[in-house]
């Protein structure tokens, strides 16, 4: 077993490089999160945890992730991969979605802080509109 390699999911030995994080799950809710960066600037998060779509059959979700200069990641729904997370997902479907991410062309850069700054200028409009009423 590789130092980096997570014990609660068993992917290719191939993708063991581009692990960056195995941590428990940032939202607090147990679980955990595993994510992989690419040479791309693209990456995949992949959970496990009780909100995740096909956690309670043992199953895994992934979204696609961009990396920002500093070393951060936002949520992209803008790839030919998918435009949401992917749930119900065996070790072998994660694979095989991380090999897709991984030859996507490179992100331009500041795609991350691009998307970053839409969704918070979203948010910002959203809580206007809530405020409003």
């Amino acid at each position: 077993m590789l130092a980096n390699e997570p014990t609660w999911i068993i992917l290719p030995q191939g993708l063991m490089p581009f692990i960056v994080e195995d941590r428990p799950h940032p939202a607090g809710m147990g679980g955990h999160q595993l994510v992989l960066r690419f040479p791309n600037n693209y990456g995949a998060s992949v959970v496990p945890f009780r909100y995740s779509y096909g956690a309670d059959e043992g199953l895994y979700e992934l979204a696609v992730i961009v990396f920002r200069a500093d070393d951060d990641f936002v949520l992209t729904y803008g790839t030919p991969i998918t435009n949401d997370v992917i749930g119900y997902l065996t070790a072998r479907n994660v694979a095989g979605i991380c090999n897709r991410i991984r030859k996507l062309d490179a992100a331009p850069p500041g795609t991350a802080e691009r998307i970053a700054q839409e969704r918070a200028e979203l948010r910002r409009e959203m809580m206007a509109k809530v405020e409003s009423r």
